[in-house]
């Protein structure tokens, strides 16, 4: 009963596409129209093949939380090494949503309860590497990710590669 002229699309099927690959194979391959979450590695290539990328802000709150009952994370000197250990542009630019914005803390900026008053830690490899020392852990140590695999989600499209991306960071 829509009150003005109709459209051409009769009907609109929605899929669940959990692989960021497959969804894009499906759109090149012309099983589907679009898709929502396009990995940022995608997205150029998407354009130039002649799709329409349609960006919009996102809202991504991505985190890596910090177990304090495991014994290397207990000590301050190793929870603030990690910090500088991650470059946060890097993981940005290569895992996340473009538009995402680095974090100095668990909220961003666009949900009450943000701060600027927060102690930043920027990246900084020598700084980390100089507070594992004062820790103890000069020769490094061990520990275990946790992290959602075969699936994607709007803060995390691609868990797989921000985990090697964090790995390969802090190792």
């Amino acid at each position: 009963d829509y009150w003005g002229e109709g459209g051409d699309v009769t009907d609109i099927t929605f899929r669940v596409i959990d692989d960021p690959v497959a969804r894009r194979q499906a759109l090149e391959s012309g099983d589907i129209d679009g898709y929502d979450l396009v990995a940022p590695a995608d997205t150029q290539a998407l354009s130039d093949a002649g799709f329409n990328v349609v960006a919009r802000d996102p809202f991504t709150i991505l985190y890596l939380g910090l177990n304090q009952q495991q014994e290397e994370l207990k000590d301050v000197k190793v929870r603030q090494a990690i910090a500088h250990a991650i470059d946060k542009e890097a993981l940005i630019g290569q895992t996340l949503p473009e538009g995402t914005e680095p974090a100095t803390q668990f909220i961003p900026k666009s949900v009450n309860g943000f701060s600027e008053d927060v102690t930043k830690y920027e990246y900084d490899p020598e700084k980390a590497k100089q507070l594992l020392a004062e820790a103890g852990y000069a020769d490094g140590f061990t520990i275990d990710f946790n992290y959602p695999t075969g699936v994607s989600r709007p803060y995390m499209p691609t868990p797989e590669q921000v985990f090697s991306n964090l790995s390969n960071q802090l190792s």
